[in-house]
């Protein structure tokens, strides 16, 4: 288990282990304190890590600023998609509230499927309403919902009412069923999708993001996750991100083949 390091030791361990060369001791201290040594270095050592040797990672002289300048880029293309990922949670909650309230509220359910989607509602109060849900004013309690919570409500009527699916997701193709596009297909992208909005929304980097993703045979294997990111980012499209993310991308790529390699 790490030990915990004051800012004066992680200096001198990026120092000596990590060959990162110091211009200004004091500077760097202070951006370790505001942006925290694991976010800094777990996220710019995936660029930076020329080898592996007993599984330790080997390193080539560099500035500290360029560390910094990585975690910066990173930074940069994280605020972008969460802005992206902002407005399609928006749009999401909006239709699932309607979509669900209107079976609901219309009596459109069997009463076994309106028990059932009343559970999901009911089992998703994360955020402690003294009023628990029976049944009435559904889009309420559905607005309240975080990302992780609404999906299930998207996962029902994705198995039981196609029909409402296909208005919910209505111009997102990516979420559109079809032969070769299975219900857990569909559930793996929003979760993904879920996993993605967590990274950006409690600031782990996105690069760490992007490489820790695991293949079925426990390998490092970042293909689901890039196609989530690509997906919200055309949402909005920019082309300056989008060279960020090339960055990004190769310094994931390049990092996996090190590490997949041992």
């Amino acid at each position: 288990m790490k030990q915990f390091k004051s800012l004066d030791e992680q200096v001198e361990h990026l120092k000596n282990n990590k060959k990162v060369i110091f211009d200004d001791k004091e500077k760097a201290k202070k951006d370790l304190y505001d942006d925290n040594y694991y976010n800094i270095i777990s996220c710019s050592k995936i660029k930076f890590a020329e080898d592996m040797a007993k599984k330790d990672h080997v390193y080539s002289q560099k500035q500290f600023k360029d560390w910094l300048a990585y975690f910066e880029l990173d930074c940069r293309v994280s605020k972008y998609l969460m802005q992206n990922m902002i407005d399609f949670e928006r749009k999401m909650n909006s239709r699932v509230a309607y979509r669900i309230s209107e079976l609901i509220e219309k009596n459109k359910l069997s009463n076994f499927e309106k028990n059932d989607l009343m559970q999901i509602i009911q089992k998703s109060q994360a955020w402690n309403s003294k009023e628990i849900y029976h049944g009435r004013e559904a889009w309420v309690y559905i607005t309240k919902m975080i990302f992780g919570e609404m999906k299930k409500l998207v996962f029902w009527p994705l198995k039981n009412r196609s029909d409402v699916y296909k208005k919910v997701v209505i111009d997102y193709p990516y979420f559109q069923t079809s032969k070769n596009n299975e219900e857990s297909h569909i559930k793996a992208k929003f979760n993904e999708l879920n996993n993605l909005r967590n990274c950006l929304f409690h600031f782990t980097p996105l690069t760490i993001y992007v490489t820790y993703g695991k293949s079925d045979f426990k390998k490092l294997d970042n293909r689901r996750r890039k196609l989530a990111i690509r997906w919200i980012l055309q949402l909005s499209r920019n082309e300056g991100v989008l060279g960020d993310i090339t960055e990004i991308f190769c310094s994931s790529d390049r990092f996996i083949s090190l590490k997949n390699s041992q």
